[in-house]
């Protein structure tokens, strides 16, 4: 494939949006929020059609601009939080539907009162935008990839500016080791991509990270090009991840996501390479991500089970049913089968660059995955996958 790395780079640049948001009826019904620069647009989305709400711009509590890096919404979306680029050690809650500023919150370690440089934050467990809550929960690398990092606390402070210590129980420096993308499950276990391939999956980023390391680590045998992004189903039984030259799934146990699963005799799950008809020809335009089907039903967690990861190269859609990765999975331990699964393919017109929503922000409905994605700042559509 063609390399990839200065069209993902410039995709993060303008990177979208929040995963979606509650369906309780309310204004931020199925809400997502998308960024660029320093204004924020919110979008409500349903089965049928994708409503603009409003769009603001922000800046810091000192007036400064805001250089948005990343959003994420809480509280039943009522609440935002944005990383600012220009202040990496700094984090801004707002009022979603007024835009009030409410405080500033400033990251440091334990160690030298260090204050940390985030480059990515998500939240610590899927989902946790839909929950009506006060506290702030949070999954992290900083320092140029060289930390990951947990963090729990309460934005509700009497200081206009909050600073957050991360004690040494919830972080880890790694010297040998770049991390290069972190996702979490609905249970709040961690999976991390490296630059040299690798993906790691964790029970216990804060304090099985320091102790122990991974729970397993999983790579193509023929790929050490960088993990560009990493994702997980809802119930961490898969795991798909995209380097620059390929898209990669694995069927997981529980077991797995804990030490000692060798000690038990299990076998460490194939990898299974996706790939589709022409896809060779294009340049991967967004990280492979799972369906909706979670996303969607706010509600009921016996029924967050993906069917579908779906990928762009060029004017190509990709998708693969979750149940044949698992199938191939099965055959591939037992020595039956070539561990490469074709997808289906579609074109969706030459419009230039799409990026993805965000992980888990595609809405599902009964006649296949859709994808909510966007070309521009001022467009949001869907593309139905059959």
């Amino acid at each position: 494939m063609a390399d990839a790395g200065k069209v993902i780079e410039e995709e993060v640049l303008a990177r979208m949006l929040s995963p979606t948001g509650p369906r309780d009826g309310s204004k931020s019904q199925s809400m997502v929020a998308k960024f660029k620069d320093d204004k924020i647009g919110y979008y409500k989305i349903d089965k049928d059609e994708v409503e603009g709400l409003h769009e603001m711009s922000v800046r810091m509590l000192d007036s400064s601009v805001a250089q948005i890096a990343a959003v994420n919404l809480y509280d039943q979306c009522k609440k935002t939080l944005f990383h600012s680029s220009a202040k990496k050690d700094t984090f801004v809650t707002l009022d979603t539907e007024k835009g009030k500023l409410l405080n500033e919150v400033r990251m440091a370690l334990e160690k030298d009162d260090q204050h940390l440089q985030v480059d990515t934050v998500i939240p610590l467990r899927m989902h946790y935008q839909f929950e009506r809550v006060q506290l702030i929960e949070l999954a992290g690398l900083a320092e140029k990839g060289t930390i990951c990092f947990t963090i729990v606390f309460d934005p509700r402070s009497r200081e206009t500016v909050d600073l957050q210590v991360i004690d040494s129980s919830s972080y880890s420096v790694y010297k040998t080791v770049q991390f290069t993308s972190i996702c979490t499950a609905g249970n709040s276990y961690v999976a991390t991509g490296d630059t040299k391939g690798n993906v790691r999956l964790y029970d216990d980023v804060s304090g099985g990270m320091k102790k122990s390391g991974a729970a397993m680590v999983l790579a193509a045998e023929d790929d050490t090009t960088p993990v560009l992004d990493v994702a997980l189903r809802f119930d961490a039984s898969m795991v798909v991840w995209t380097t620059k030259n390929g898209v990669y799934a694995s069927s997981l146990r529980d077991a797995f996501w804990h030490k000692g699963w060798a000690q038990k005799k299990l076998q460490k799950p194939p990898v299974i390479k996706l790939t589709a008809a022409g896809v060779e020809k294009h340049v991967i335009q967004t990280p492979a991500r799972f369906d909706a089907n979670a996303a969607w039903n706010a509600v009921d967690h016996a029924d967050k089970k993906e069917d579908t990861v779906f990928g762009y190269f060029g004017p190509i859609a990709a998708t693969w049913k979750v149940k044949d990765i698992e199938a191939l999975s099965e055959k591939v331990s037992e020595g039956t089968a070539e561990a490469v699964l074709k997808g289906k393919v579609e074109n969706v017109g030459g419009v230039g660059r799409f990026t993805s929503v965000s992980d888990h922000a595609a809405v599902f409905s009964a006649e296949g995955a859709v994808d909510v994605i966007t070309s521009s700042f001022d467009s949001v559509v869907k593309v139905h996958h059959g």
